[in-house]
């Protein structure tokens, strides 16, 4: 009975994992099938939206086992073209004027935008740094000191590499050993491993034994900036932000395990890189983060970012931005359809996030 009510669980669970990331994605391609009948400049002057933050996590032309599986990565050419369209519409301008103008709310005749990366890859050495440096575009980096020099790999990464080793197929019985571990002897692994959260992480080590897979091995390809990496970006004017300790989803953990996160990767900055000014992006999403956590007595001061597109915060420290690795859609696509969700929420005067 035990065993029947577990396939029944994990069953249900995934059912509805799909369900709702299918909803998801008929009403993304509804929206932008939509957008896409109007022009940028029409959906700034309708919305007077103009400060744009949009984020990205890496750029390459190699693939990249650690994330192939999570989302797309840009080749250089199609990150170039992005910002080419990005910067016909809008000014770049350094994150302070960002957080300046997103507070004062003022009617602007230009458009602004601010580009951010998140989790401190190597990419952003060597492949991104010098292309906004060539095309004169701010930007900030949002790193996690568990990852940096290489110390640790973030736990959905390691989801990567193990689908991978399980595509291999290699042998059934290491299929029906992992099984057990996922408790699933007849589900699909891959999303279950994708449907993984933050404390089931430790499953993965375990798993990764079962399968043959070294993580710190992998560590020695150096998928992250190290320490030199940081001091170089901003030696040449780029600035640094904090973005969680190790990237937990901020929904799976405690009150108190948040406000350590967050303060202890500020402070690792004010440290190490005479960070003076506290900048925050959540890791994954703010979502699910409550009024007790923004009002906390022992949470470091810092301006925060989310990822809920255009949509305004009822704390003014905290504003969001805009992902752009969203399944195979460009950046246009994804910036008309976000102003198109922004208008239909003024006229349902349903753009606050409550917390």
């Amino acid at each position: 009975m035990d065993i029947f009510t577990n396939r029944f669980s994990n069953l249900k669970c995934v059912f509805f994992y799909f369900q709702k990331k299918h909803l998801k994605s008929v009403t993304l391609k509804f929206l932008i099938n939509i957008s896409n009948y109007f022009d940028l400049k029409t959906f700034i002057n309708l919305s007077n939206q103009k400060l744009l933050l949009p984020f990205y996590h890496t750029v390459s032309d190699f693939d990249l086992p650690h994330i192939q599986n999570l989302y797309q990565v840009k080749s250089t050419l199609i990150f170039k073209r992005e910002l080419d369209y990005i910067c016909k519409s809008f000014k770049s301008i350094p994150i302070e004027d960002a957080v300046s103008l997103n507070d004062n709310k003022k009617r602007c005749k230009e458009a602004f935008f601010h580009l951010s990366f998140d989790d401190g890859l190597k990419e952003i050495r060597t492949v991104v740094a010098p292309i906004l440096l060539e095309k004169g575009i701010h930007a900030t980096f949002f790193i996690n000191p568990s990852f940096l020099d290489n110390k640790e790999l973030f736990y959905r990464f390691k989801v990567s590499l193990i689908i991978n080793q399980l595509n291999k197929g290699d042998s059934k019985g290491i299929e029906i050993e992992v099984g057990k571990i996922l408790k699933s002897e007849f589900l699909n692994f891959e999303s279950k491993l994708l449907s993984f959260t933050w404390n089931e992480r430790h499953l993965l080590d375990e798993i990764a034994q079962i399968v043959n897979l070294d993580f710190n091995e992998y560590l020695k390809r150096e998928p992250y900036l190290d320490t030199d990496d940081v001091l170089w970006l901003k030696e040449k004017g780029f600035s640094i932000g904090a973005h969680s300790e190790n990237h937990p989803r901020y929904v799976d953990i405690s009150l108190e395990e948040q406000i350590q996160q967050t303060n202890c990767s500020l402070q690792y900055l004010k440290d190490n890189f005479n960070v003076n000014r506290n900048y925050f992006a959540f890791p994954f999403s703010d979502s699910g983060v409550g009024s007790e956590y923004f009002n906390h007595y022992d949470l470091q001061p810092s301006i925060n970012f989310g990822t809920g597109g255009f949509r305004e915060d009822k704390y003014g420290f905290s504003i969001q931005r805009i992902p752009l690795e969203v399944g195979n859609y460009g950046a246009e696509e994804i910036i008309k359809m976000q102003y198109l969700k922004l208008i239909i929420r003024k006229i349902l005067r349903n753009n606050k996030i409550n917390r």
